[in-house]
């Protein structure tokens, strides 16, 4: 079987609320780590956090049928000339995705639609069916950065218990972005990556 390399917990995005406990609210996308450990979108204001999951799904998929996919989910705005904070220690690096953004306008896709969203809960739902988990069989390296604020480590260590041969990598210290951090965490991380893929077949 080809191996399965995850970095930053990415299929476990969703967090530990979302992807493991269907009891727990299922908000859009997370930028910010909340003390309910779950996530929503980074523009939302105040009251937009607060909703239940019910009212969430209840506006985005009411969205969706009048047509309104391609528009931002509330309180979610276009593309904004910056460099995001928290995502790689350096600082290089750090400004790369956004020198592509400013280089190519495709690139400028801004924060979430409404059609964005309900994909997201969507594969959400899909993450936290039963069985859905245990029955990856490939083998999985999953990166986990220890001081993540996007993705919650906890989440990723929980789902990778339930894949059976899921290999957890925690990299102490690092943030988001572990293909982009600098050398000190990155380096681990990708001789980890490369002797995972070579013990699992590749060439």
């Amino acid at each position: 079987a080809l191996p399965v390399c995850v970095a930053a917990g990415a299929i476990v995005a969703c967090s530990g609320s979302t992807a493991l406990n269907r009891n727990a609210p299922r908000p859009a996308q997370g930028q910010r780590r909340e003390r309910r450990n779950h996530r929503v979108p980074s523009g939302a204001s105040g009251a937009a956090r607060a909703l239940p999951d019910w009212v969430v799904r209840t506006i985005v998929w009411g969205a969706c049928t009048l047509g309104l996919n391609g528009s931002r989910a509330s309180g979610q705005g276009p593309w904004v000339d910056r460099v995001d904070p928290g995502l790689t220690h350096d600082p290089v690096r750090s400004r790369l995705t956004n020198q592509w953004r400013r280089a190519v306008v495709g690139l400028r896709f801004g924060e979430p639609t409404y059609g964005w969203v309900k994909a997201f809960l969507q594969s959400c739902d899909s993450l936290a069916g039963p069985g859905y988990l245990r029955s990856i069989r490939a083998p999985v390296l999953l990166g986990s950065a220890s001081a993540d604020v996007i993705t919650l480590p906890k989440v990723q260590a929980q789902a990778c218990s339930l894949m059976p041969a899921c290999r957890l990598m925690s990299i102490e210290g690092a943030w988001h972005e572990l293909f982009m951090e600098a050398d000190s965490f990155r380096g681990p991380w990708m001789e980890m990556l490369f002797n995972f893929a070579e013990a699992n077949g590749a060439k």
